[in-house]
Parts: C-alpha cells; sequence; structure tokens
C-alpha cells in the first residue's frame, strides 16, 4: 500500500510536463520528425481551453519568448489547399486562432501552420500559414490516449 501512495505522488512529477519546446529551430517535417523521436507529437490544438494552456505554458517557461516570436504546430494544409488539417490526428481544424489576413497562402507556397506572437503588429498568439521549410521553434506534447470517446 506504502508503495501505491508513493507512486501516485511521483507520476505526477514524472509525467506532469505536457508540453516540450526544444531548443532547436527546425522546418515544419523535421519539428515533426523530432517530436515523434521524443515519443511525442508536435502541438495539435483542438480548443480555445487548450490554446490557452499552451500560451500560458509558454509565458512562463520559455526563455526563447521575445516581442517576435513564433512556433511550428501541427496544421497544415499540405494535402488540400485551403483544407487545413492536424498531422496528428488527421482532424480538420474545428477551431483556430488566425491572425487577421490569415490564411494566405502567399504564392501557394504557405502550407503549414506557425502560432506567432508579434508584440507589435498585434500578432498576439495568432495563427499564421508559412512555408514549411521555415526554420523556427516548436511545440512538442505528449501523445494523446489512442481510445477517443464515441
Amino acid at each position: 500500500m506504502r508503495s501505491l501512495f508513493i507512486i501516485a505522488l511521483v507520476l505526477p512529477l514524472v509525467f506532469g510536463a505536457k508540453f516540450f519546446i526544444p531548443n532547436i529551430k527546425a522546418n515544419w517535417h523535421k519539428a515533426h520528425e523530432f517530436c515523434h523521436s521524443l515519443g511525442m507529437t508536435i502541438l495539435t490544438v483542438e480548443t480555445r481551453a487548450k490554446h490557452e494552456e499552451v500560451i500560458n505554458f509558454v509565458k512562463e517557461s520559455d526563455d526563447k519568448l521575445s516581442n517576435l516570436t513564433r512556433y511550428w504546430i501541427g496544421a497544415s494544409d499540405l494535402a488540400e489547399d485551403r483544407s487545413f488539417t492536424w498531422v496528428t490526428n488527421g482532424r480538420m481544424l474545428t477551431f483556430n486562432n488566425w491572425a487577421r489576413g490569415e490564411p494566405n497562402g502567399i504564392d501557394g507556397k504557405e502550407a503549414c501552420v506557425e502560432m506567432l506572437y508579434q508584440k507589435h503588429a498585434k500578432y498576439t498568439w495568432g495563427w499564421n500559414d508559412n512555408k514549411c521549410s521555415f526554420n523556427t521553434f516548436f511545440i512538442c506534447e505528449e501523445k494523446a490516449s489512442c481510445i477517443s470517446p464515441f
């Protein structure tokens, strides 16, 4: 019984880190690959509540936060132009936080989604489509359970 109690206290400390921002920049594809290599996934944001949770995490824990900060998240329209889906589960975006004028798919070359904080341009955690080859920071998260509610 005592060991169960100790495990119950330790598990949240070991597995409590839901999100992770590696100290490297990568293109969108490499970011997805890197998160996977850690046993994690690139960030999926399907609700406003989760979006706020991620913002709070970044503000509290990221030393890379500045007046212009961007992070890849796991959405793209690579499979079909203007049809954004999450790479981790294939679902269409039902929640989004597009910055004004986005997504704009400039020259048909912007297909991957980043979360952008640019204080002076009023991009405060808005989403932007960008070239997938652009190197920037990214956010990984724990893998979701394989079991989905009906």
